[in-house]
């Protein structure tokens, strides 16, 4: 390597460096090139980063925008509202995520629909609380099914999954310390049948599928309530939300060297070490894209 060369190279480390914790304003020898290009697929400030960082701009096919003399990748992207939206990279780091959503979703919809038939809410559930979760199945649960949720909607989600936690635990301090939760079933004819202890909840489900009265099960609305939603996010919301609501920018944007954040007055790099403290995750849109707050 040249002398040329590794100075270029030491200038290139330092520019990053000194860039990643402020804006810097675009120098006088690339104001000249045109902030907004008019090229499909290249966004604002591309051509003027690859003057800079005398690297080349690799156009919409490719998942980053800037490969540098280094061989570093870079993602360009312009801020809108203290925001950035990730690209279709983003919609795959978010499929496992969006898929408990929208299954919890439909739990949501299935365990009420049924509760609301069969057993009395008013005794279960504040008509606050039924309120509240009627007009999120009615509002919110369609647009969750197409991969928009914003950040109020994920706290509207959240709220639902407490009140029905808080009805659960309710109809748990009916049943008497110490007692047994688990039922007898037995099942079948005299050439085959099945007879076994199993846990309050599938007794419950067996029950429902049979069609038997609440009486001759033995089990009070509360029981019933309690198992239409015997699900990990009802259960503990608080940790399903952590655990589900969290794609790291590095899941997005993990396969370059950092993102690029560019305005018509400048720009300011993140390098790959500092994503996930400088971007938070603020929603999910346009079926699915997670979108990071800056």
């Amino acid at each position: 390597m040249t002398t040329n060369k590794k100075l270029l190279k030491e200038y290139i480390d330092i520019l990053l460096e000194e860039s990643s914790n402020s804006w810097t304003p675009w120098p006088s020898s690339v104001k000249r090139i045109p902030y907004k290009s008019n090229h499909a697929g290249i966004g604002p400030g591309e051509y003027r980063l690859a003057k800079i960082l005398n690297g080349t701009v690799q156009g919409g096919s490719v998942s980053f925008d800037i490969l540098d003399k280094q061989g570093k990748k870079w993602e360009v992207k312009e801020p809108r509202g203290g925001t950035i939206r990730a690209g279709t990279e983003g919609t795959s780091a978010f499929a496992g995520s969006r898929a408990q959503i929208e299954a919890t979703s439909k739990r949501i919809i299935d365990g009420y629909t049924h509760a609301k038939h069969y057993l009395n809410l008013r005794n279960l559930l504040p008509i606050e609380s039924r309120r509240m979760i009627e007009s999120f199945i009615k509002s919110d649960i369609p647009m969750i099914m197409k991969g928009e949720i914003p950040e109020g909607r994920i706290k509207r989600l959240y709220n639902v999954l407490l009140a029905i936690n808080s009805a659960m635990r309710e109809s748990n301090q009916d049943t008497p310390n110490g007692a047994d939760d688990s039922k007898y079933v037995e099942l079948g004819d005299d050439e085959y049948n099945i007879k076994k202890n199993v846990d309050l909840s599938t007794y419950v489900h067996i029950g429902q599928e049979l069609k038997l009265p609440n009486l001759e099960m033995h089990v009070s609305e509360g029981d019933i309530f309690a198992a239409l939603f015997d699900y990990a996010a009802f259960k503990s919301p608080a940790r399903w939300l952590k655990k589900t609501w969290k794609v790291p920018a590095t899941a997005v944007f993990g396969h370059t060297s950092g993102v690029i954040l560019v305005s018509d007055s400048g720009y300011r790099i993140v390098n790959k070490n500092r994503l996930n403290k400088e971007f938070t995750l603020y929603g999910v849109t346009q079926g699915g894209r997670p979108i990071y707050r800056v």
